[in-house]
């Protein structure tokens, strides 16, 4: 598969996420707002291929003042991410398989300092 179907396939399958989303809160109250990231303190960046098109090309569309906002946010997570995976004592070589994920020491890495750092996008 070329990238442009792979973006292709990617685009259809966040589209049908955001309707299944949408569905789901139907008549729900959401307590977030614009801006708001609290949902996605502690989270553990793992990008497939596919994840990692999306974004670039979410990130192509932005204004360059945007993007370099963005990137100062992904340096800073790699920082304390790579000072959390240093004292687990936990350094998985990417690309990684699935299957070689110890989902305990992700945690593990993932876990206090990472709280404390909302996802960079």
């Amino acid at each position: 598969m070329d990238v442009s179907n792979l973006l292709d396939y990617g685009e259809r399958r966040v589209s049908l996420a955001d309707r299944t989303l949408k569905e789901v809160l139907k008549g729900r109250p959401v307590a977030c707002g614009r801006g708001c990231a609290y949902c996605c303190y502690g989270v553990t960046l793992w990008l497939r291929k596919i994840e990692v098109l999306l974004i670039a090309r979410s990130l192509n569309r932005k204004k360059p003042k945007e993007r370099t906002v963005i990137a100062k946010k992904l340096r800073e997570y790699t920082r304390i991410y790579d000072e959390e995976s240093k004292r687990a004592g936990y350094r998985p070589v990417s690309p990684i398989r699935e299957e070689d994920l110890d989902l305990e020491k992700v945690s593990l890495v993932g876990g206090l300092a990472m709280n404390e750092v909302p996802c960079p996008f």
